[in-house]
């Protein structure tokens, strides 16, 4: 008989007027969940499903979808032993931030850059990938 081994993540979020609009992404470990509600904020947990932090969206104002997050991406981070991750958010806007992720005893985060796509692309995006090859 073969044993199955199940893990499970619960994690307590607020209530989502538009939960379509949700995006969630996993770190490269499977350490850390990134969450992102419609309104554009980014929560992010760890594998007991704590809090960890909270990533507010820049501006916006109630029931404005162009703030929800079409890619939402964790990847890995090797420059600096002081940050475990990156985390790439890209809204509605083509507006791209990124983040550096730290967990554990220096449990923080900080913006590292940011990126208009709306030059390229002025009606905005709809989904958005990472592929390290570009």
């Amino acid at each position: 008989m073969d044993e199955v081994m199940e893990e499970k993540l619960e994690c307590h979020v607020p209530k989502d007027p538009k939960p379509q609009w949700r995006r969630v992404a996993w770190s490269h470990d499977c350490t850390l969940l990134a969450y992102a509600e419609s309104t554009g904020t980014v929560r992010v947990f760890d594998l007991m499903g704590s809090e960890l932090f909270v990533i507010s969206p820049a501006s916006g104002f109630a029931g404005d979808l162009s703030y929800a997050i079409a890619g939402l991406v964790f990847l890995e981070y090797k420059a600096s032993a002081q940050w475990s991750a990156e985390l790439l958010v890209i809204n509605y806007r083509g507006e791209l931030r990124s983040y550096l992720v730290s967990v554990g005893t220096n449990q923080s985060y900080q913006e590292s850059h940011s990126f208009s796509f709306s030059g390229h692309y002025p009606r905005g995006i709809n989904t958005a990938i990472y592929h390290p090859g570009h």
